[in-house]
Order: C-alpha cells, then structure tokens, then sequence
C-alpha cells in the first residue's frame, strides 16, 4: 500500500529536555544566590553579637530557617527540573544529530537509555534516527518502547502510526483514534487518519476527517493529492 503521511515530528522529544536544563539551571542560581545572602547574613550579624554560644545557634537556626524558605517558594519547581546523567546525554545527541553527526547521536541515546532505561524521550530519539536511516523495524520497537513507558507520548504515537500505515494500517488506524483521545483536535493526526481511511476503502469517513482537519488548519488543504476529493468545510 502506498501510503501519503505528513513529515513526523522529529525532535519534539527533545524539546521538553531543552526547558528542563533552562528551568533547572535558572533555579540553581537562583537558590545559590539566596544561599550566600542568607549566609552573609549570618557572618554579620555573628560578628555584631560578639560570637557567643547562645547567639550562634539562635543565627544558625535563623539561616536555616531563611535557606528552607528559599527552596520551598518554588518547591514544586524543583521537583519537576531536576536534570540527570541521561538527561546530558540526549542534550549530546541532540547536539550531535544537529550538526550532521548520526553516528555520535545514536551513541549518546544508546547511552542515555542504558543510564535510564525509563527514558521514554531517548527511546523516542533512537526511533527518529533509525525511522530516517530506513531501520523501520528498530524504529518500531523504540518507538513501542517509548509508548510502554508512557501511553500518551503523542510523538512516538505519531510516527509509530506512519511506520504502520504501509505495513499494518489496522494497527496505524488504532494509533490515530488513540491520538485523537489526547486531542480531538489534532489537525495533523486527523488529515492522516482521513487519508488512512480513504486508502483502506472507508471513504465517507475518511472525507469528514480530512474536512476536519482543513478546516482546523486550512493549510493542509494543498496537501490532499490532486486525484483525491474532499467536501470543503
């Protein structure tokens, strides 16, 4: 079956690593500085009080006090930009895929994955680049593997069904009606599903979901092949 698909989405993945490396480093600096006000403090006021006993533990106490405020303002921040070792290693990958190198790219995923093998955004990543090496079958499995770790990674989900759509359209069918419980109004996912359906015979439906999809995003309407019809919204 010959198939007509958008492009997938290649690195939206990765760009959810890129807002947490920002977000955490920002909020580093931010509890450093706090840090060393609260410290310097400290010394102040150490020195004003002439360093006795009573008075230290009583500033000790106080700049513990001031720290645990700092963190905890934004606590629920920190607990969402910590980064790790696999964490780097994507950003590497990315890097890499950046510059042209896929060869150093899929090491740094391979290597993410081995670090933190519930790393549904490596996985997905190792999909992209064996999807465009034309490893399909690598691909799938990656990109399966990323959805076992997480049912609503749309990414993975998407270019999981483009790899079906020639091969199992059935199953590429199901990926499509699940994408479209996370979001109805998917204009990309509906113009696939509604080129899907046409192709697997299912006309009617597939032209509402194509009609969908235009009228979302009137821009796909240039994509519809030329000896192919759909009722204008």
């Amino acid at each position: 079956m010959t198939a007509v698909s958008l492009i997938p989405a290649n690195e939206v993945g990765t760009v959810a690593v890129r807002a947490r490396f920002a977000a955490g480093y920002a909020r580093a600096r931010e509890v450093e500085v706090c840090r060393r006000e609260e410290l310097g403090r400290v010394r102040v006021n150490g020195h004003r009080a002439g360093r006795s006993a009573g008075s230290l533990v009583a500033l000790v106490l106080v700049a513990v006090l001031a720290l645990a405020a700092c963190g905890s303002s934004k606590k629920a921040a920190s607990t969402t930009t910590t980064t790790t070792p696999a964490d780097g290693l994507i950003q590497a990958g990315l890097a890499a895929g950046n510059r042209g190198d896929s060869a150093a790219a899929l090491a740094d995923y391979l290597a993410a994955v081995n670090d933190d093998p519930s790393s549904n955004v490596a996985y997905y990543d190792l999909g992209v680049i064996y999807q465009r090496e034309g490893n399909t079958a690598q691909a799938r499995a990656d990109y399966q593997q990323a959805i076992r770790i997480d049912p609503t990674y749309k990414s993975a989900l998407f270019n999981l069904a483009i790899l079906d759509t020639s091969t199992d359209p059935t199953t590429a069918l199901s990926l499509y009606k699940q994408l479209l419980t996370l979001n109805v109004n998917d204009s990309n996912v509906l113009f696939n599903l509604g080129l899907l359906l046409r192709q697997t015979g299912q006309t009617v439906e597939g032209n509402a979901d194509l009609a969908r999809a235009i009228k979302i995003n009137p821009a796909l309407a240039s994509r519809v092949p030329a000896t192919s019809t759909t009722t204008k919204p």
